[in-house]
């Protein structure tokens, strides 16, 4: 199991959004965020909008290590121009976390026991909208072998206490607030429906410096007509 780290409510400094999720959260619970590469109860994160869905014959394409990336008609607002790594995807569900949404708020102010791996004055991150009240803890390390969950290269989910003997081998690490989650065949519908555009992940897209420009600029590289999608505005209405 991928253990979180309880968040305390946040501070009135922090964005909106996180003002939000801190309303009525519970401060101080220890829970579990859902297995990673076993059976995902986390579910879907608007079952209206995956009624229906199931998997394509048992035959999964793994996107496990790939970006997910907004398409132009995605609106769900927990997921407009947004990236996605993802850390599992199996005929059980999908995990990962969303790698631009940066939140203002300091992961020392947030989660303390995380902030030395983090570092000095890191943002936290929100990560998704299932167990928003929970950290994940995201990191690249000297030795993968340190890794809890691996995803890709040297990346991977680090859980529950990190170990003493790991710690120094966090070259770099992100605190995300919760996850996104999909039950079984609900990420490879949105595939098929085009909601997402897959690209290969690097360990530069997930610690990006500029966060806020890493859905434009994923999408310019993959060449000129996704160039011209990275133009969309956020609120359509001002297109």
């Amino acid at each position: 199991m991928l253990l979180c780290f309880p968040v305390p409510k946040r501070k009135e400094g922090a964005s909106a959004a996180a003002r939000r999720e801190g309303e009525g959260g519970v401060v101080g619970a220890e829970r579990v965020l859902p297995a990673v590469g076993g059976a995902h109860e986390f579910g879907g994160y608007g079952p209206a909008a995956h009624a229906g869905a199931g998997t394509r014959g048992g035959n999964v394409e793994s996107m496990k290590g790939r970006l997910l990336i907004s398409g132009g008609g995605l609106f769900d607002p927990n997921f407009r121009h947004t990236v996605v790594l993802i850390g599992e995807h199996d005929a059980a569900g999908a995990v990962g976390v969303v790698l631009n949404r940066p939140l203002e708020v300091s992961v020392a102010d947030a989660v303390p026991a995380l902030a030395e791996l983090a570092g000095a004055g890191e943002r936290l991150f929100q990560g998704g909208p299932v167990e928003p009240d929970q950290a994940v803890l995201l990191a690249e390390l000297s030795n993968p072998a340190g890794l809890d969950v691996p995803v890709f290269g040297a990346v991977g989910f680090l859980t529950g206490e990190v170990p003493t003997d790991v710690r120094p081998d966090v070259l770099r690490a992100r605190i995300y607030l919760g996850h996104a989650g999909w039950g079984p065949g609900q990420l490879d519908a949105e595939l098929e429906g085009g909601s997402w555009i897959v690209e290969p992940a690097t360990a530069a897209d997930v610690f990006t410096g500029d966060p806020e420009a890493l859905w434009r600029r994923v999408l310019e590289r993959k060449g000129p007509r996704y160039a011209a999608m990275s133009r969309i505005p956020f609120d359509p209405s001002m297109n």
